[in-house]
């Protein structure tokens, strides 16, 4: 199970199920559940701005949900060939408000690959969410840095 602050009165929490629980900390109520991808929630993690929330699930895909616009779901992003274990986004990178940037996102899974995503908001607009999508083709694995000897 995990926990995250995504905003000064939200938390998000996961755990072995399907889906995210929304708890407002001020009212101590849960005030959404948010299906996730499938089985149980792996890691989370915050885009360094705050907009964005990705999880990583007991799939191979990673789930892009907008905190600002009520935990829509954005994006899904599928390149591993098993679980993937976490998923982080890169703090290290400038995100500029005034100038919509490109989110740099990692993933690793159970078939010891990681990965790094490219992704900008604008790309985000109108995503394909079934569950046997393609990534987008704006939404792009810039390389596999890493496979790890079996």
């Amino acid at each position: 199970m995990s926990i995250l602050f995504v905003t000064p009165s939200e938390a998000v929490v996961a755990g072995k199920a399907e889906y995210l629980t929304l708890f407002n900390l001020e009212t101590e109520q849960t005030t959404d559940l948010l299906p996730t991808l499938f089985g149980g929630v792996k890691s989370m993690a915050q885009s360094p701005d705050g907009r964005f929330l990705a999880i990583a699930a007991e799939d191979d895909m990673i789930g892009v949900f907008d905190i600002a616009k009520g935990f829509k779901q954005t994006a899904r992003l599928q390149g591993h060939k098993a679980y993937v274990k976490a998923a982080i986004f890169d703090h290290y990178q400038d995100y500029n408000e005034q100038q919509e940037g490109t989110y740099r996102l990692a993933s690793v899974g159970e078939d010891r690959q990681l990965i790094v995503w490219d992704f900008a908001p604008r790309t985000l607009s109108n995503p394909k969410l079934p569950p046997n999508a393609d990534v987008s083709s704006e939404i792009k694995r810039s390389c596999l840095l890493y496979t790890s000897p079996s």
